[in-house]
């Protein structure tokens, strides 16, 4: 039943109990004990799989394309991403690992058949599987060609009206809503001043970062804002569903000399200008941050255009 090509007719809630699906758990086990590698595979998958259909705003469906299957990948334990991104490596004959005892040589000469092999050195290859282990990156298949996934969680964070008659309730804006405030100005962070050396490294980025192992979207972007907003995160008001948006882009990584799948998903908040902190006005009036010296390293913010205003 897990392979069938299912049709979407609606969805109904039962007045009672209802049996739509049995499962003999005893046959299940009995099954993978044959392999112990796969029982882990399953309990990981499993795991993540429950952690994203309770995220706030999940749809809980069965439907292939309201599941990001290849950020489920990354939410495996480091353990199950490493036997899997090792089988994938190993079947392409990129790297050499203990689970190569279990593929045969007429199964990876199948394999071979239906994967493009990336052009890529062993050292590279080595540099890939390094990466993988340290939780970094995993790698898998899309349309038949080998891929390195990255996942990163950003926000574009505009200035609450000041009137109290345009005042914002998050929880009373749609999702359609949301798309007004892309005229409007948003907040980018510049640039790092250290203030030991008053070294300044310009930048021009959204509030976000790579997510970490078994970390969810949402909780990734939670961390953003506890932990790199300081003071102003406390007063950010968003909502997982409102403004949210998913982005997927292919790259040539000049690193490894094959593709990598940037998948970013970004969100939508709002703050109060009094809540900004160390910022300035613009970028364009002027580079003139104001520190303190309590961190050594302080992060600058300035609000910008969108890009369809210019």
């Amino acid at each position: 039943a897990m392979w069938l090509k299912w049709v979407h007719l609606g969805t109904m809630k039962a007045s009672t109990f209802t049996e739509a699906l049995t499962i003999k758990g005893d046959a299940w086990l009995q099954e993978l004990s044959r392999r112990d590698i796969s029982a882990s595979l399953v309990i990981g998958y499993a795991a993540a799989f429950h952690a994203y259909m309770t995220e706030p705003g999940a749809i809980v469906s069965d439907l292939t394309y309201c599941i990001d299957y290849y950020g489920l990948m990354f939410a495996l334990p480091l353990e199950s991403r490493m036997v899997l991104s090792e089988a994938l490596l190993n079947s392409l004959g990129l790297v050499r690992v203990s689970i190569s005892s279990g593929v045969s040589s007429t199964d990876r000469e199948r394999q071979d058949s239906s994967i493009m092999r990336p052009r890529i050195t062993q050292t590279k290859a080595d540099m890939l599987l390094d990466e993988v282990r340290a939780g970094k990156t995993c790698v898998g298949l899309v349309d038949k060609l080998m891929v390195r996934f990255v996942f990163v969680v950003a926000m574009r964070v505009y200035m609450r009206p000041s009137l109290e008659g345009e005042a914002v309730n998050v929880d009373d804006i749609s999702v359609d809503d949301a798309e007004e405030f892309q005229h409007k100005r948003f907040l980018v962070k510049v640039g790092d001043v250290n203030q030991w050396t008053g070294t300044v490294t310009p930048c021009c980025v959204l509030p976000g970062s790579k997510r970490r192992e078994q970390e969810t979207p949402v909780a990734a972007m939670g961390r953003v804002i506890d932990e790199d907003l300081n003071a102003m995160g406390a007063s950010i008001e968003w909502h997982p569903l409102v403004g949210r948006s998913e982005t997927r882009t292919f790259k040539d990584s000049p690193t490894y000399g094959f593709k990598t799948m940037y998948s970013r998903t970004a969100y939508t908040g709002f703050t109060s200008v009094e809540q900004l902190g160390t910022s300035i006005a613009t970028p364009r009036e002027g580079f003139a941050p104001r520190l303190t010296a309590e961190p050594a390293r302080a992060a600058v913010w300035g609000a910008t255009w969108s890009s369809s205003t210019r």
